[in-house]
């Protein structure tokens, strides 16, 4: 299970990311009348960000958001073993 700082710490970089390239450079260039077009533009943005934009983050090694999620999770070799709890007891 992940910790909860590490998930924090992603979606913190995902927040500045999205600010700095996106929410900053948009808000100065292009004045939206309705929400839709707010969200049109979001929804291009987060298509390049998953699809196009290559990501230098833990594990990515250079490949998208799609590429990592499209090649799965790696399977664990056959060698290694799942660690098995033993309960110990205690005198009381």
């Amino acid at each position: 299970m992940q910790s909860t700082t590490s998930s924090n710490g992603f979606i913190e970089r995902f927040h500045r990311t999205l600010l700095e390239e996106h929410l900053r450079i948009k808000g100065r260039t292009t004045w939206y009348e309705t929400v839709a077009e707010m969200q049109k533009d979001l929804d291009a943005y987060l298509e390049t960000y998953n699809r196009q934009r290559p990501h230098r983050g833990r594990g990515m090694k250079g490949r998208t958001p799609y590429d990592v999620s499209k090649a799965g999770i790696p399977k664990t070799s056959p060698a290694r073993k799942t660690s098995v709890r033993k309960e110990v007891k205690t005198a009381a």
